[in-house]
């Protein structure tokens, strides 16, 4: 009960694995029990025994039992080869640590503990690990046996050195020893597992084989009495069909005079045909003539519209122009219309000083007549002044109102040469749309062309291939004849086969029973 729930607590994800991983991956379970037991129980006698030295040993041996702890997880996880390596590689650490401390202290007890544990080390790696590893391990013990002898030898007596020089040879060898013998071990045993499994992979595959043979040679025997049944059914079948093919075969020849009669129709209403084609063909070519100078004509209507489109375009911008050069003009008259106003301004004022300067001649009497002469000229001048000034301000509004006139009358002549324009645009629009279909009717056209010298062609083949099919025809009444024939032959064998399949059927009813008594024994 321990035994199978520590297994499936710590072997479940090895169940697929190959049977020496599954039995490698059992020992290294007992294996780590069993070294944190040990630990335990040296803990314990060093506890109870030998206290004094606990606390060196001691943290040895708790180092082991946690090292076994953490192994059982990770073989848990399902990784064999990391479980073994972590465990081996440092108990091998924690040995080779051992025997390194041992230089300083009982340097001559080297030899008598810690070698015998590395010899037990490598043997445990010769179980669970790889070879790499193996030789790995050994290296690594054979330098520390080798490092040790040549750190103590100095510092041994006479007699211990010798014991140490004995020990590092028999050591060394002991570990090459062990690991060729190990290695050597290790190798058959594989070689022979491979070899059992590869056995007995041959017997069950062997054993198939022949389970499979029995069942198919007794599903053949059954298959075999089936079908011989079947066959004298069919047999009779046989020998019924070809006497009711007999019959047929006459009604087929009686039928096939009627088919050649019809073929004889279909000949003559395809020569009809023929003839019907070729005349179509030939109104279909003068349409085809009739639709290419529509085209043509289209294509010419076409550019003379763009002519025109372009000649009013001109148009459109030359009066745009005589717009913007009129309304130059009317703002040019109003500037002189302002000016205007003011040379009115200034006559006004010359009167006004012509006056004063009137009335201060007249003051002056004598002295001043003069100067009232000049006065009364300037005020003339300035009257006739005023007088042009308003002759011309009149022409100006004149001028203004009929430049309105004339702008107004340039942008409705804009207006409705844009619509032109607008109009022609859209005639050539359509126009484009037009030669577009035109062309598409041209391709459609050409198509046309193609199917209906196609139909006659097609038209002249089915001619020849009625008048081949009528004497096809005929050939095939001869042969229905002949097949007649062979139906009555065909009879007399029917029956023949029917006796064979009744003498098959007893035979494998035979090997049946034979078959079933053999799978019994």
């Amino acid at each position: 009960m321990i035994k199978r729930l520590l297994e499936k607590t710590f072997l479940s994800r090895f169940h697929n694995e190959t049977f020496l991983i599954q039995k490698k991956a059992q020992a290294l379970l007992y294996f780590c029990l069993i070294v944190a037991s040990l630990m335990t129980l040296i803990f314990l006698v060093f506890l109870f025994f030998n206290r004094a030295i606990l606390f060196q040993a001691g943290i040895v041996i708790v180092a082991v039992f946690i090292i076994s702890i953490i192994t059982l997880f990770i073989l848990k996880a399902g990784y064999f080869n990391g479980a073994a390596n972590f465990i081996i590689g440092l108990l091998a650490l924690a040995v080779t640590a051992g025997l390194m401390v041992k230089v300083n202290r009982d340097a001559y007890a080297g030899y008598t503990t810690f070698i015998y544990f590395m010899m037990a080390i490598q043997v445990q790696a010769m179980l669970f690990c790889k070879r790499s590893f193996v030789l790995f391990i050994t290296a690594v013990f054979l330098i520390a046996d080798i490092s040790f002898f040549i750190l103590v030898k100095d510092i041994l007596d006479h007699i211990s050195l010798k014991a140490a020089t004995v020990g590092v040879i028999d050591s060394s060898f002991g570990l090459i020893f062990v690991l060729v013998a190990g290695l050597s071990l290790v190798s058959i045993v594989n070689q022979a597992i491979e070899r059992s499994e590869a056995e007995t992979d041959k017997s069950e595959e062997s054993l198939k084989q022949i389970e499979n043979l029995l069942k198919s040679l007794n599903e053949a025997s059954s298959n075999l009495a089936s079908s011989s049944e079947d066959l004298s059914t069919t047999a009779l079948s046989f020998s019924e069909n070809t006497q009711s093919q007999a019959a047929s075969a006459e009604e087929i020849m009686a039928t096939i005079e009627e088919v050649s009669a019809g073929v004889d129709n279909v000949a003559a209403g395809s020569k009809e045909q023929y003839e019907r084609m070729k005349g179509l063909l030939e109104r279909i070519k003068v349409l085809s003539d009739t639709i290419l100078e529509m085209g043509t004509t289209i294509k010419k209507t076409l550019g003379t519209t763009k002519d025109i489109t372009g000649y009013a375009r001109e148009g459109e911008t030359s009066l745009q122009s005589m717009n913007e050069s009129m309304q130059k003009i009317n703002t040019s008259s109003d500037e002189m219309t302002n000016i205007v106003g003011i040379i009115n301004d200034i006559s006004d004022r010359i009167n006004l000083l012509s006056l004063n300067a009137a009335i201060e001649a007249a003051r002056a009497g004598d002295a001043g007549r003069g100067f009232a002469v000049v006065a009364d000229e300037i005020s003339k001048l300035a009257d006739q002044t005023s007088s042009s000034i308003k002759e011309i301000e009149s022409h100006i509004r004149l001028n203004n109102s009929e430049i309105i006139r004339g702008s107004s009358t340039v942008k409705e002549t804009v207006s409705t040469i844009s619509k032109i324009i607008s109009g022609v645009s859209s005639i050539n629009i359509m126009i484009d749309e037009v030669s577009g279909q035109m062309e598409r009717q041209q391709n459609l056209n050409s198509q046309v062309n193609a199917e209906a010298e196609g139909a006659i062609a097609r038209s002249d083949e089915m001619k020849m291939a009625t008048e081949e099919q009528k004497t096809a025809v005929t050939e095939i009444s001869r042969s229905i004849a002949n097949v007649n024939e062979l139906t009555q032959s065909n009879s007399e064998g029917a029956e023949k086969l029917f006796l064979h399949a009744k003498h098959v059927r007893e035979l494998a009813e035979d090997l049946k029973k034979q078959m079933e008594a053999s799978a019994a024994e």
